[in-house]
């Protein structure tokens, strides 16, 4: 049974300005990540670098999921979501101890406000 960690935030946006996704699977673990916004299927890959979400006009008020589920290869495992284009840049990083083997699952939602 793999450990789940979820976090929950806000993003400010800006009407006219284009918000971008990066998410990075950190410390050397094996996995994937899921994105969808508002129910929808956005994007999906070992690697999400600069992926145009929307504009502030039409994401305000949705809400973003996003899930990286992996395999831990050391001590430690990481997830760390970065979002840019609206009011400032943002970003989190979840980090959780386990052991090499274990299989884990980070949940964070983002509100777009």
């Amino acid at each position: 049974m793999p450990t789940t960690y979820a976090s929950a935030h806000q993003y400010p946006v800006t009407d006219s300005e284009l918000v971008y996704l990066s998410v990075t699977i950190g410390q050397g673990a094996l996995g994937s990540t899921l994105v969808l916004l508002a129910g929808n299927h956005l994007c999906a890959g070992t690697g999400i670098q600069s992926f145009p979400i929307g504009k502030g006009a039409d994401i305000r008020g949705k809400l973003m999921l996003i899930t990286s589920a992996m395999s831990a290869t050391q001590v430690l495992t990481s997830d760390e979501v970065d979002l840019a284009g609206g009011a400032s840049p943002q970003s989190w990083t979840d980090q959780h101890a386990g052991n090499p083997g274990d299989n884990v699952i980070y949940a964070c939602t983002v509100l777009f406000v």
